[in-house]
């Protein structure tokens, strides 16, 4: 099944603005998505692990979508929030 997160979306947007913010990952936008959305399909679950030490937190962060299956065969990912193992630092949309 096909997997991406969720094209052209606010959600979207504000998930890459605040993986950029929180994280010191150097890797091109579209290749990072690839390792996203691939790693989440591959596991199963809907979050994508980011390690302290690559974190400007300094915890291990989690990055959660929700999980729609559009038309029957487009698995797209929404972002959701974005945590710690403790508290949530982000979540989308703003409450």
């Amino acid at each position: 099944m096909q997997a991406n997160l969720a094209f052209n979306s606010a959600a979207t947007k504000q998930f890459w603005e605040d993986f950029r913010r929180l994280t010191t990952y150097d890797v091109p936008q579209p290749q990072m998505e690839q390792i996203i959305v691939s790693s989440m399909q591959t596991s199963g679950k809907h979050h994508f692990p980011v390690p302290a030490r690559k974190s400007r937190y300094q915890k291990d962060l989690f990055f959660v979508f929700d999980a729609d299956i559009v038309a029957g065969k487009v698995l797209v990912y929404r972002y959701n929030r974005v945590t710690t193992r403790e508290i949530v630092i982000r979540r989308y949309p703003p409450e």
